[in-house]
């Protein structure tokens, strides 16, 4: 029995000097985002200040500086995670993409690194409000729509704080400016849902060039659904369309841009240059 109570006396005793040293390395890591560095402090710190171990202690705590030092060489990507995970703020309007970002650093790392992200980050907790925070993101074009997909039951009203930005419609998003607000839906019970809706300009899918009096085609994939289209100067182009075939004619000299809207909140954007 005082073999048993010796060794669980001693296990106790690592384990609490384990966690110590980890609790030390987590608020420095919230604090510092050079995490190789901080672990090397903290090793160093620590070691001075236990250096009166008994024999066994000392032989476990060099083997967890051995560990962590490990973790320190190969600590770019981690380091890397945890600063993207450190910069995160979900009122920015690079948000979506961060969050892209740092999801796909994170799975790139092993199960080892990713532990250690977890512990120095607080992920653990985090994740899954990260998760549920990229589900309520909404990346809306201009010039298109996008149908909100709520998990409230009931009777639902949908509000926009910022209508200069989106407006709302039966659960439509209906984009008014570039910018970012928040769309509330809420139901007769008073549960209410949140959805950060982000309003950006379209990508430049291709640019055709026509002569003055000529025409052309824009063949606008099968995959979308048109909404809406829009012609930046009418004074320069016209356009006739035939399902998702649009036939662009050239009148004066210029450059203008077709926009052709989806359902699902992209927007194709051709640029026609006459000359």
């Amino acid at each position: 029995m005082k073999g048993i109570s010796k060794s669980l006396v001693l296990f106790i005793v690592i384990f609490v000097l384990t966690i110590g040293c980890f609790q030390t390395l987590v608020v420095s890591a919230a604090e510092n985002n050079d995490l190789v560095t901080t672990i090397e402090q903290t090793l160093d710190r620590d070691k001075k200040e236990l250096s009166k171990l008994p024999a066994l202690l000392e032989k476990a705590y060099n083997k967890l500086i051995n560990a962590f030092k490990k973790v320190g060489t190969l600590g770019k990507d981690i380091k890397k995670v945890v600063s993207l995970y450190n910069s995160l703020d979900e009122n920015s309007d690079d948000y979506p993409e961060k969050l892209e970002q740092f999801f796909e650093e994170y799975n790139k790392l092993g199960t080892v690194k990713r532990k250690v992200v977890d512990f120095c980050t607080g992920i653990l907790d985090a994740k899954t409000k990260l998760i549920d925070s990229a589900k309520h993101i909404v990346r809306v074009d201009m010039y298109s729509t996008k149908t909100l997909e709520t998990q409230l039951s009931g009777n639902i009203e949908f509000y926009s704080a910022n209508e200069t930005i989106a407006e709302v419609y039966d659960g439509i998003v209906f984009p008014k400016g570039i910018g970012t607000t928040k769309i509330t839906a809420q139901n007769e019970y008073g549960e209410k849902e949140s959805f950060r809706i982000y309003i950006k300009k379209p990508i430049l899918s291709r640019t055709l060039r026509l002569s003055v009096g000529k025409n052309g085609m824009i063949n606008v994939p099968a995959d979308i659904t048109i909404n809406e289209i829009v012609v930046s100067s009418e004074r320069i182009i016209s356009y006739d369309q035939d399902g998702n075939n649009i036939e662009v004619a050239a009148i004066t000299k210029g450059t203008a841009y077709i926009y052709v809207g989806d359902t699902t909140g992209k927007c194709l954007k051709y640029k026609i240059k006459v000359g």
